[in-house]
């Protein structure tokens, strides 16, 4: 719908600007016509770059340069059409986590879904033998459970181990398998379809934290390039 606006609006601005053009070919131009003039061709080019913001490509040095989209509070202003439609898609779901065990307590009506549109859920999370040291480096970074730090560590243990329960519930719709690098970001990619990638600031509660949100036909590189790390570390922890 705004799409069509702006089309229209750009058209209009477009003709009434050349129709002023040609008027001052004919004659001089006074002082508030050139003004007008010029307004009209700033709004032109303000409505053409709102219409392509999404894909806008600038081009410097021969390289290709494109604007992506970066959703801010993601968890909430993302979560009803891209993540918890993820669970609904009947597509092959790649999910990587780390040690949320918040997520885990609302995942079964998730897996629910699966069922229900045949989605299968393929799960990558922190391994539950990972060293105490490198969960408390991680715990610094997010900066939480200060006055009880075990707790971060216990934390990324359950998580391990409730992903494995679910897995012996939902045999046939979810994988589960556990990593040992350190998580830079989480998220999920669907098939063929979106990837939510949440980044993982310092010290950004799970509300604050943004993330791209990237599709096929909107970002192909990206999409393909997160895609394929995802689906690398999922084939490195076979």
């Amino acid at each position: 719908m705004w799409q069509k606006v702006v089309e229209i609006s750009a058209l209009g601005t477009c003709i009434g600007t050349l129709v002023l053009i040609v008027q001052n070919v004919k004659q001089p131009a006074s002082i508030p016509q050139r003004l007008l003039v010029t307004f009209f061709l700033i709004v032109v080019v303000l409505l053409l770059g709102f219409w392509n913001y999404k894909t806008l490509r600038l081009r410097l040095r021969g390289k290709t340069f494109k604007i992506t989209t970066v959703c801010l509070n993601h968890r909430t202003n993302a979560k009803v059409k891209y993540y918890n439609a993820a669970f609904s898609s009947g597509k092959d779901v790649l999910y990587l986590s780390v040690m949320s065990q918040a997520t885990l307590k609302s995942m079964k009506p998730h897996l629910d879904m699966c069922v229900r549109s045949d989605t299968k859920l393929r799960v990558l999370t922190w391994d539950e033998h990972i060293p105490a040291a490198v969960v408390e480096a991680y715990r610094l970074h997010l900066n939480e459970n200060s006055d009880h730090p075990d707790r971060s560590l216990e934390q990324a243990r359950r998580a391990a181990q409730d992903w494995k329960a679910l897995q012996n519930d939902y045999k046939d719709n979810l994988q589960v398998r556990d990593y040992r690098s350190i998580p830079t970001m989480q998220g999920l990619v669907v098939e063929d379809s979106w990837a939510l990638i949440e980044l993982i600031p310092f010290s950004a509660q799970p509300e604050e934290r943004p993330a791209l949100l990237l599709t096929p036909k909107s970002d192909p590189e990206l999409f393909s390039f997160f895609r394929q790390k995802f689906e690398d570390l999922w084939k490195a922890n076979g």
